[in-house]
C-alpha cells in the first residue's frame, strides 16, 4: 500500500506490504521504493515481514526540493524515522543497497 507523511514540510512517500517483523528497505541514490518490487524482492519477503520501503526525499513520489541543504544525511534520517513513527514501529530490521559505479577506493 502506498502512503505518505509530511516531514520538514515535504511529502515523503513510502510503500508497505506484508505482516510480521518490520523490515525497512532503503535504496541508494537514484532509486526509490518501487525498485524493491520491480526487482522481485518483496514477493517473498512480504510473507514473513512487514515491508516498509521509503522514497527518499528527491526520489519516486516524494517531494523534490531544489535546495541542496534539504538533502543533508541527518535530515534524510529524520524523514525515515518519521515514516517509522507513522507506522508505529519502534524497531526494525534494515536492508539497504547502493548502486556504485567505478572502482572503489583502495587503502594505502
Amino acid at each position: 500500500m502506498r502512503s505518505s507523511i509530511t516531514s520538514r514540510g515535504h511529502r515523503i512517500s513510502y510503500r508497505t506490504e506484508g505482516d510480521g517483523a518490520p523490515l525497512l528497505l532503503l535504496c541508494g541514490w537514484s532509486r526509490w521504493a518501487d525498485t524493491w518490487w520491480d526487482a522481485g524482492y518483496v514477493g517473498g519477503l512480504g510473507e514473513g515481514y512487514r515491508v516498509i520501503a521509503v522514497d527518499r526525499l528527491g526520489h519516486g513520489e516524494s517531494d523534490k526540493p531544489h535546495d541542496p541543504a534539504e538533502y543533508l544525511e541527518q535530515l534524510i534520517v529524520a524523514d525515515i524515522v518519521g515514516v517509522l513513527d507513522a507506522e508505529r514501529v519502534d524497531r526494525a530490521l534494515v536492508w539497504g543497497f547502493r548502486w556504485v559505479r567505478g572502482t572503489p577506493p583502495r587503502s594505502p
